[in-house]
């Protein structure tokens, strides 16, 4: 068994895997434009943050690849670094009355959260592909029987 030692602890070695680079070079990028990783082509968002059940051209079934509440979770930290960073300038530089906020800062995170969402969905979805999880052609447990 290949393996290191630290501290007189072995451990063992950590495998690494191209199996995503073999299938699309161009898998991240062309999820994060909304299409499917497998083939290019066919698209990943039935509506705006809705993925498709399978690509509508290759059949890929990207509800496989389901990324959850992941990519939303580094939106609000992103955007709400951003908003707060916007609202202390122009608190300290002009110190407009509230409502001044709202009509500027409100739309501006709504629209920023919506376009970083659909993003980082996309993102990950091409990676899920790229690095083969979930695994598309493995059988479960009941499926041997």
């Amino acid at each position: 068994m290949a393996g290191f030692t630290i501290k007189g602890i072995r451990l063992a070695q950590l495998e690494t895997t191209t199996s995503g680079s073999d299938k699309n070079p161009h898998a991240i990028k062309s999820s994060l434009m909304g299409h499917c990783p497998h083939c290019s082509e066919g698209a990943i968002f039935v509506k705006l943050l809705k993925p498709v059940q399978t690509c509508s051209v290759c059949g890929y079934d990207i509800a496989g690849s389901d990324v959850g509440d992941g990519p939303i979770v580094f939106v609000i930290l992103a955007v709400g670094f951003i908003i707060l960073g916007l609202a202390l300038w122009l608190e300290s530089r002009f110190s407009p009355p509230l409502w001044v906020y709202f009509i500027l800062l409100l739309p501006l995170a709504a629209g920023l959260s919506l376009a970083l969402a659909r993003l980082l969905k996309g993102l990950l979805v091409g990676l899920h592909y790229n690095y083969n999880y979930p695994k598309q052609n493995d059988q479960t447990d009941n499926d041997k029987e």
